[in-house]
């Protein structure tokens, strides 16, 4: 029986593929080359192979779960979890998400997600009460792409207040005692 050779050759032995995570492009700083595997003929890609090629960088998600509102001048904690959609929504660790109320540049903090994909710090609201856009965000790196939550509110509310007097609680007719302190 003769053997039937295709016409084509394998190349792999020339493919040289940089490793992401460590440098973009020709600033990578490992290399792999994959050697030839003796292969002579062209491998078209099944769909689950396919399916498992992901390009650089990747989508991310960001879900805002934090605190909606909250009185001047308190504490109210931000939180929001960062997934990857491409992955079965697993939690991306490791990363800063930057956290603001409204537009001042006071009303902010940033935190970096932990092993669940969560990211929580607390924003000591200083702005008049009134409802403000909560933002939160992923400004993205060489593995992810940017994310962002902005469709929430905050509503910042009065501070609480109380008066207490504690002056003479009886003026007599033509006395002269007037009250003197209040806090």
């Amino acid at each position: 029986a003769k053997s039937v050779q295709p016409a084509y050759a394998s190349d792999w032995s020339r493919i040289t593929f940089k490793t992401g995570g460590v440098g973009r492009g020709a600033n990578a700083k490992y290399t792999v080359t994959i050697p030839s595997s003796g292969v002579t003929f062209a491998h078209e890609l099944t769909a689950e192979e396919d399916a498992q090629i992901r390009t650089l960088p990747l989508d991310a998600t960001l879900t805002y779960t934090g605190a909606t509102g909250g009185h001047y001048h308190d504490l109210a904690v931000m939180a929001a979890t960062l997934a990857d959609p491409g992955d079965g929504d697993a939690p991306i660790v490791g990363k800063t998400i930057a956290f603001r109320i409204g537009s001042s540049p006071t009303d902010t903090c940033s935190a970096v997600t932990d092993s669940t994909g969560t990211a929580s710090c607390s924003i000591r609201s200083t702005q008049a009460p009134a409802d403000y856009a909560i933002t939160a965000s992923f400004a993205g790196d060489s593995i992810y792409k940017a994310a962002s939550d902005v469709g929430r509110t905050f509503t910042v509310g009065r501070e609480e207040t109380s008066l207490e007097f504690t002056g003479p609680t009886v003026i007599l007719a033509g006395s002269t005692s007037k009250p003197r302190s209040g806090t």
